[in-house]
């Protein structure tokens, strides 16, 4: 009977440290547009710990995999189209908790919850034009420089520069839902 708790329990905990981690992250990033390295570093270590403690070398193999299937993609958002490094950071952390197979429906939620939530912040914020352009033009600039591969990057910049493309999104609500949807799709 303990073994049965004990394993409903290893299970249990990633997702609460996940649920209140992206809990917080919301809170603070719709009040400052910030999510600070005083949650995401603890966050990420705590879930590297808790990996190699739990499931010894395999485990810590697990999540750092996790980390970096989860943070790389808002890595290379952060990189080319201005996203947050706090959205990254957590993200990271995200995934060194839950590791690969629960970590995928996450980030998929976690993308799908942006995109519909940047399009009604668009809308309230009545940029939806501008950005529309600007999601277009960086589109049309990644292409470009990834068949000049990176030789030519004039039109990603100058879609970084036009105007509602700074506009920026408390993207922890986004992560918080995702994070909330996966888990329940997980569990599902």
């Amino acid at each position: 009977m303990s073994g049965m708790l004990e394993a409903e329990w290893i299970e249990v905990v990633p997702w609460m440290a996940v649920v209140g981690g992206a809990l917080v992250a919301a809170v603070t990033d719709c009040r400052t547009r910030r999510i600070r390295n005083v949650l995401t570093f603890p966050l990420l270590l705590a879930g590297l710990i808790f990996g190699g403690v739990v499931g010894g070398v395999s485990g810590l193999g697990s999540a750092l995999l996790g980390m970096l299937v989860l943070g790389v993609p808002f890595v290379v958002l952060f990189v080319v189209a201005s996203g947050g490094a706090g959205d990254a950071k957590l993200m990271g952390a995200i995934g060194a908790w839950l590791g690969v197979g629960p970590g995928l429906p996450v980030l998929a939620a976690v993308f799908i919850w942006g995109g519909v939530m940047g399009i009604v912040y668009a809308v309230y914020k009545r940029q939806a034009g501008q950005v529309g352009r600007s999601v277009a033009m960086l589109g049309m600039g990644t292409l470009m420089a990834a068949a000049s591969r990176g030789r030519n990057t004039t039109a990603l910049h100058a879609a970084q520069a036009m105007p509602g493309s700074g506009m920026r999104m408390p993207y922890g609500l986004a992560i918080l839902a995702g994070v909330l949807t996966g888990g329940v799709w997980t569990w599902l």
